[in-house]
Parts: structure tokens; C-alpha cells; sequence
């Protein structure tokens, strides 16, 4: 095997394995093209933090429709990385929302920051390894 080669192959494989999210379905989700991949990481990094502002918000205001809705479009935008444990704790904060139970909201919302922030940790790696 060629060096180019060999590298190539190394920069692929560094690329696939980020948890917390699946960069191998990411990566067929946007075929297997990097700058489609660079951009929407991009973008998802710049809305995120709005996203989970609504959420902030929605709680504090003690809004469990709006919170839900918060959470629900978050769902989705972490859906697209098949980030798994941001993607249950958003549904989970979904769900609670929806029956307006807001303290346990909150507990949600905790581990969805945190969720959320190894996600975001793990995409911004992803951009130094996409080559």
C-alpha cells in the first residue's frame, strides 16, 4: 500500500470514529462528501447554541408547550449526526414537556446539556479530521 494511500485510508478512519455520534451514517447521510459534511457540521455548531437557548428559555418562562416544541426541533437537528444520547435526552425532554411536569424538565435539560456538549466537542474534532 501506497503512503498517499495508507493516509488517506488513516484520515477516513479517524473521521468514522467520534462518539458521541455516528460519522460513518453521517458521512453516507451527506455521500461521502466532505464539504457537504464541513457545512452542515457548521451550521448545526452555529444554531446550537440558539436551540438550546429556547430550551433555557421555555423553562424558565415555565412554558411546557414551548419547551416541547424547543426540544422537538432539537431532536431533529441531532438526528442528522445519529446522535444517540443528545437525541434521547431531547426526546426525553420532549415527552416530560408534554406532560408539563417542569421540574423534572429541568433534570431533562441538564443532561441535555450535557449530551450536548460532548456532541458539539466531538463535531468540532470531526472538522480537524475532515480533510
Amino acid at each position: 500500500m501506497s503512503a498517499d494511500s495508507q493516509s488517506e485510508q488513516q484520515s477516513s478512519a479517524e473521521w468514522i470514529v467520534h462518539e458521541p455520534f455516528n460519522a460513518a451514517m453521517f458521512q453516507d447521510y451527506v455521500g461521502n462528501d466532505t464539504a457537504v459534511a464541513r457545512r452542515v457540521v457548521h451550521r448545526f455548531l452555529a444554531d446550537a447554541p440558539g436551540r438550546l437557548a429556547a430550551i433555557q428559555q421555555a423553562l424558565a418562562a415555565g412554558d411546557a408547550q414551548v419547551l416541547a416544541r424547543a426540544a422537538h426541533a432539537l431532536k431533529g437537528a441531532v438526528s442528522f449526526f445519529a446522535a444517540d444520547a443528545a437525541l434521547e435526552t431531547a426526546r426525553e425532554v420532549e415527552t416530560i414537556a408534554r406532560t408539563g411536569d417542569l421540574q423534572e424538565a429541568a433534570s431533562a435539560c441538564v443532561a441535555l446539556g450535557n449530551a450536548m456538549s460532548r456532541l458539539t466537542a466531538a463535531l468540532e474534532e470531526f472538522l480537524t479530521c475532515a480533510v
